[in-house]
């Protein structure tokens, strides 16, 4: 199987797929991990004879792979160069306290359990047109026309999926701003997907959405801040060797 879409009109889940599913299924340990994964199953414990994670994905169909979820989106760093670290940047901005989603840009996969430490199922939102919370299941409609059930076991959904939103709005906003500056224009793809679903929200964190130059200078001077305080903290002086960082990093710019 090369492509996902004979799943379309199917609900999947852990179970389905490991069951009725299965002849559907191959391995493919060479995987890289990329933007098109659709979804990550954890089956670690599932005692299955071959594989720790179900792969969901646009392109490729759904397979199964040695590794762990979290050795896979540990690895998105590697095709994207930054991994979680903006992430992690982002959602101490917006001083989001649940557990951390994986936000580059228009692309945002967000932990349903866990958070990255660990073993999660994880989901992709650029992928994602629709959902609905039944207890602690969470059924997601694609773009690809399949329903995928995946555990939920605490929260609100709604409002999970909103916080990874305004991530990726920041992200999205402040690229297409800055672009600009180069004369260059950005346009997103996967339009339809429920990223763009809390776009007209009204909530203190959307007021915090860049609309000018001047607003992602802000931006990247805090992502600047963050990362020079992350690696020089522990040292004896952190703080003024960040300063000294930050002075360096500010004479570089500058044409004498």
């Amino acid at each position: 199987m090369d492509n996902i879409y004979q799943f379309s009109n199917q609900v999947i889940d852990k179970k389905w797929l490991l069951s009725q599913g299965i002849k559907l299924l191959y391995i493919n340990d060479d995987f890289v991990a990329d933007r098109n994964i659709v979804a990550l199953l954890d089956i670690k414990d599932l005692n299955i004879v071959h594989g720790k994670s179900l792969v969901v994905h646009n392109t490729k169909g759904v397979f199964i792979v040695e590794r762990t979820t979290k050795q896979i989106m540990n690895e998105f760093h590697q095709t994207n160069r930054v991994g979680f670290m903006i992430s992690r940047v982002l959602s101490n901005y917006f001083n989001f306290k649940h557990y951390l989603p994986m936000v580059h840009g228009n692309v945002s996969y967000m932990p349903m359990t866990g958070g990255s430490r660990n073993n999660a199922d994880w989901i992709g939102l650029h992928f994602i047109e629709d959902f609905r919370q039944i207890g602690k299941v969470a059924r997601f409609k694609s773009t690809q026309g399949f329903e995928i059930e995946m555990d939920f076991p605490k929260g609100n959904l709604s409002s999970r999926l909103h916080d990874v939103s305004v991530m990726a709005e920041y992200f999205v906003s402040s690229t297409m701003i800055y672009m600009e500056s180069m004369n260059l224009k950005v346009v997103p793809m996967n339009n339809n997907s429920i990223l763009n679903a809390f776009s007209t929200c009204l909530c203190p964190r959307h007021d915090k959405m860049p609309h000018n130059y001047r607003d992602i200078g802000k931006g990247v001077n805090y992502l600047t801040d963050s990362i020079l305080l992350k690696m020089c903290r522990g040292e004896l002086g952190y703080r003024e060797t960040k300063i000294i960082y930050t002075q360096r990093i500010n004479k570089i710019k500058r044409n004498y």
